[in-house]
């Protein structure tokens, strides 16, 4: 997006009176990547400690500047610096947040705010809480995983626990499940009461980590789950690093029933398979597309904005590794 905006903007971009403080927070941003990599490679959770509270400021300063522009503090920026400044910005603001979320996997938050919602939490904590366990223990938090794994049994076993907490719950049993386990998945979907209790039981199906039961899950997804939803099993699998090797072979060998998708939930599909999916095989991913596209008149936008994100996404891979 940063690119993008810096291809469509004429000229240098001037910050005018928000120069320096604009300054800052690039030079910032930049600088947590190098602590961030660091925290990871060495798990290092007092570094994270460090680095979140030393950089907590960046999101306040940036809803800071863009209240600024929209209150035309500075006169000598025209509308279309301001507008180009606000979405950098904005940014700015998502790669520091995106940032202070990877950390989180090496600084565990329950320290802080503890597995349970309390009787007084604001609703936005529980929310909070519930959106960051699964990514936590994706990431390897053993304490975590085992709460998790723990409040699963009882929920199987018909024990009621916090209802914000159930989407995470099940996303982390259904990374540890067995094949038995998955029954209780799929009697669980016959008999939900409603569409979002559907909706978070099809989520977390999504985030298998064993083979077969990722491969029963895309068949699940095609034989069973109504149209209106099967684009979110989708989603969870493309999502889920387990699940992304084997989502391009689905995708190829059942594009007939999956074509019959609704138009938009096709295009969704194609959004989040290709990027993640097609690693390592660019080549097949755009020959395949390239064929396609001449024969049918289908999701061709979204092919090519997925083919580009793909091409970057491969040579982020490649500098990586080099």
């Amino acid at each position: 997006n940063i690119v993008e905006l810096a291809m469509t903007h004429i000229g240098k971009l001037s910050g005018g009176k928000f120069e320096d403080e604009i300054f800052k927070i690039e030079k910032d941003v930049t600088e947590q990547f190098k602590i961030t990599k660091h925290c990871l490679e060495h798990d290092d959770p007092e570094e994270g400690k460090i680095q979140l509270e030393k950089y907590f400021y960046i999101n306040k300063a940036c809803d800071g500047l863009v209240v600024g522009l929209v209150r035309e503090e500075d006169k000598t920026i025209g509308p279309g610096d301001a507008v180009a400044l606000g979405l950098y910005i904005r940014w700015l603001k998502r790669i520091n947040s995106h940032l202070r979320n990877i950390t989180t996997s090496v600084v565990n938050p329950f320290d802080r705010i503890g597995f349970e919602p309390g009787a007084e939490e604001k609703r936005s904590l529980s929310l909070l809480r519930d959106r960051i366990i699964w990514p936590v223990v994706l990431y390897g938090s053993g304490d975590v995983e085992k709460w998790a794994l723990d409040r699963f049994e009882r929920l199987i076993h018909g024990q009621t626990i916090h209802p914000d907490l159930r989407k995470s719950v099940m996303q982390v049993g259904a990374l540890r499940a067995s094949g038995g386990t998955f029954d209780w998945f799929e009697q669980a979907l016959q008999s939900a009461e409603s569409e979002h209790d559907r909706i978070n039981l099809l989520t977390a199906m999504g985030c298998a980590a064993d083979t077969r039961l990722i491969t029963r899950v895309q068949q699940y997804t095609l034989d069973k789950v109504p149209d209106r939803n099967k684009f979110v099993p989708v989603a969870s699998l493309a999502s889920n690093p387990h699940a992304m090797p084997h989502m391009w072979d689905w995708f190829v060998t059942h594009l007939e029933q999956i074509e019959q998708f609704h138009p938009m939930h096709y295009e969704r599909v194609i959004a989040m398979i290709v990027p993640y999916g097609g690693l390592g095989r660019e080549d097949d991913v755009k020959v395949f597309f390239d064929r396609y596209i001449r024969e049918k008149d289908k999701a061709k936008d979204v092919i090519r904005l997925s083919l580009e994100k793909l091409e970057i996404f491969s040579r982020m891979r490649h500098m990586e590794r080099a």
